[in-house]
């Protein structure tokens, strides 16, 4: 633990380097994430739509 405190502290070369790698981190699983989502099954529709085609004769 005094290792990782050093590091830390105990310059700021240290600090910025666990910031960049967390930072890094951050995008990583950001990425994978929304790659995750875009892939996901979509629900059958119009191509390009947000949403699911709606029978327009219908009545409300």
């Amino acid at each position: 633990m005094e290792l990782w405190m050093n590091l830390l502290f105990g310059n700021p070369i240290g600090l910025l380097s666990m910031i960049v790698l967390f930072a890094t981190l951050g995008v990583f699983i950001f990425i994978i994430r929304m790659y995750i989502v875009k892939s996901a099954e979509k629900p059958q529709g119009k191509v390009g739509t947000k949403y699911t085609e709606i029978d327009l004769d219908s009545k409300l």
